[in-house]
């Protein structure tokens, strides 16, 4: 015998429908639209009047971490609960049908700026229910990058973005590399930038690493003109910083401008910058050297990371 639960919070008509599994159980629904939600299952355990503490409730509970999840990432803000309504049928009979209350859910993310919302990329219905199924076992490396990726999102900080969008960067590159075993960042790296098509390499050469990056830290701190991702793509900044992308021997690297900022500049960043052994910059002038690379830095990884993240759910 099956039992439907259905949760409504708020008072939504319409609803954005997907799907996930919990556990053994039959799929669950989820539905959203603006500042409401909906969560429906079929369970076959013996029904119990008794919500509170029930398996009913812990699969409830979860599924709404993963609505709000989807939510949050839908409408740049959190799901609010004003109202939270409890249905359950068995057939055409209704069991029970009335208002609750839900356990507290404490966000850590509040809202994410016009200026930095997700892009319409990640709401195919393949993308949601797939971030929607993943068991928690299994959550590693997608998960980690994800809500890295939305918390950098939500920052305003050029060093929190910075190391959330590393975050989130660290975990796309280890999740598309073959070897899972490998615990090599640049081999990684390098990896992420040839199946990007950004080139054909990165600098392994830690010296050589070090001393372009803070070549190109002046390059960018003494540039007079705003910058912006189209002058770090293409045009005389652009230009710039490929002229110093130079081996011992004087010949280039095969890489882009936009592949070395996303890749060995970023790298070079987290190690100089905000490693665990170096102390964060928790105060700075507005012409702040190295807030102004983190912001450059920044500039490439969001746009990566918007075109590019979404695919490891796909």
């Amino acid at each position: 015998m099956k039992y439907t639960y259905i949760l409504t919070i708020n008072n939504g008509t319409k609803y954005c429908l997907y799907t996930y599994f919990y556990g053994n159980s039959a799929p669950i629904k989820v539905g959203i639209s603006s500042g409401n939600g909906k969560l429906i299952a079929e369970l076959s355990k013996d029904y119990s009047p008794q919500f509170e503490n029930s398996y009913a409730e812990q699969l409830m509970k979860e599924g709404m971490k993963r609505l709000s999840l989807i939510h949050l990432m839908r409408y740049s803000r959190n799901l609010e609960i004003h109202a939270c309504r409890l249905r359950i049928s068995c057939g055409t009979r209704l069991i029970a049908d009335r208002c609750i209350v839900f356990p507290t859910l404490y966000p850590l993310v509040n809202s994410i700026p016009d200026n930095h919302r997700i892009p319409d990329c990640w709401y195919s219905t393949n993308v949601i229910n797939s971030i929607l199924s993943i068991k928690k076992n299994a959550y590693e490396s997608q998960m980690a990058a994800l809500y890295a990726y939305i918390t950098a999102k939500s920052k305003s900080y050029e060093v929190e973005r910075f190391i959330y969008f590393w975050m989130a960067f660290n975990g796309y590159y280890n999740y598309i590399y073959p070897d899972k075993h490998c615990r090599k960042d640049t081999k990684k790296l390098q990896h992420a930038v040839i199946k990007a098509d950004f080139g054909a390499e990165i600098i392994e050469n830690q010296e050589s690493r070090k001393n372009i990056g803070f070549e190109i830290m002046l390059l960018l701190y003494r540039w007079q003109e705003k910058i912006s991702l189209q002058s770090l793509t293409r045009g005389t900044l652009a230009e710039n910083i490929a002229a110093k992308l130079k081996k011992a021997d004087g010949t280039s690297y095969n890489l882009t401008p936009y592949g070395y900022m996303l890749s060995d500049f970023a790298y070079y960043l987290r190690c100089s910058v905000i490693h665990a052994n170096k102390p964060l910059p928790l105060f700075a002038f507005a012409d702040d050297m190295e807030i102004n690379s983190l912001s450059a830095a920044n500039i490439v990884l969001e746009n990566f990371l918007d075109k590019h993240l979404f695919t490891i759910f796909n």
